[in-house]
């Protein structure tokens, strides 16, 4: 007899009240257990509650006792923070499974400059980019590009750290403002200028055991915070699903060419882990074959000479998962393909 399911989920936002939602609905699934959780989740069904207020998301050593307690054997971190600090090692050296990548494969939602690096290393198309670690060395690349330009935080700003210049004094401005005046903090100690790209921005999320891949619906995300597409940048105003943007020779183009390619690329680099600073045990940056498990929800550009891979987030998007999660009721559902791994 299958041990039935009980989730520790992490995270506060729509995102998980639409996890949790659909997660109560399987006959698989006993308990979910939400940290912080939020008032949809404390609300309407027997199967979902709130953990005890006060546990940090990143607390891991009281998430692994409450986990315990509870009898937990699954963990879904909905946010990015948790995933990005190695809440993977953590359970998994209790024997608790986490529904997530590791701490170094997390580096591709994490550290920008990380992620345009690795998309060169494996032949993902992207826009041409430049990494800066000092405002000296952006000031000395904008002098040569020859190009319109973003200007992305590398670390995590919550969506909001990506600048949208249209003038060579706001190209100036832009880096003065992520990496002088530091409204991100770190999270701007490093930047990406990267060429602005023109066309529909859509997103896909897919998940992944490491040997295969299935794709949700494909979706359009509205990130600006303004009607027309204006405004500032954020984590997400909405996402309406599935689209007619894509066909699926357009689809199956974006499976060879960037969800594939990534895949492979974080097994063969073997990102199981970097060095973290558990009390009890350290760990290397590489160990080879480890694959990705979870969530990873890309955006993409659909340019005029193909798509091209803009971001990574390593985890469902909060848009996302409330309008592509109640469509696994439809006809829509994600579907699957194996990429040739053992």
């Amino acid at each position: 007899m299958v041990n039935r399911l009980r989730i520790l989920l992490l995270g506060s936002g729509g995102r998980e009240h639409a996890l949790a939602w659909t997660l109560s609905r399987s006959p698989l699934v006993e308990k979910i257990f939400c940290i912080p959780g939020n008032g949809g989740t404390a609300t309407g069904d027997t199967k979902i509650e709130n953990g005890p207020s006060g546990i940090s998301m990143v607390d891991f050593a009281r998430l692994v006792d409450f986990s315990k307690q509870k009898k937990v054997n699954l963990v879904i971190p909905g946010s990015e923070e948790p995933i990005v600090q190695g809440i993977e090692r953590w359970f998994k050296k209790e024997g608790i499974p986490v529904f997530g990548p590791s701490k170094g494969a997390a580096r591709l939602e994490g550290s920008k400059c990380f992620a345009k690096d690795f998309m060169a290393r494996h032949s993902i198309p992207t826009a041409r980019y430049w990494n800066c670690s000092t405002a000296e060395e952006a000031y000395s690349c904008l002098d040569k590009i020859d190009c319109p330009v973003v200007v992305k935080a590398s670390g995590l700003a919550g969506g909001k750290g990506v600048l949208m210049p249209s003038t060579p004094e706001e190209n100036r401005a832009a880096v003065h403002t992520l990496m002088i005046q530091k409204p991100y903090g770190e999270a701007g100690a490093e930047i990406v200028i990267e060429e602005l790209l023109s066309g529909d921005e859509i997103s896909i999320t897919l998940v992944s055991d490491g040997s295969s891949l299935a794709l949700f619906p494909v979706g359009q995300d509205a990130q600006r915070i303004l009607d027309g597409n204006t405004g500032a940048n954020t984590g997400g105003m909405g996402v309406y699903a599935p689209t007619d943007l894509l066909s699926a020779e357009q689809i199956d183009r974006i499976t060879k060419t960037i969800l594939e390619p990534t895949i492979k690329g974080i097994r063969e680099e073997g990102m199981a882990h970097i060095e973290d600073t558990h009390p009890t045990f350290t760990f290397d940056l590489y160990s080879t074959g480890h694959p990705f498990m979870g969530f990873i929800c890309v955006g993409l550009m659909m340019t005029s000479s193909g798509p091209k891979l803009i971001e990574y987030n390593v985890r469902f998007g909060d848009p996302e998962a409330q309008t592509l999660l109640p469509l696994l009721d439809g006809e829509s559902r994600p579907r699957r393909n194996n990429i040739g791994m053992p």
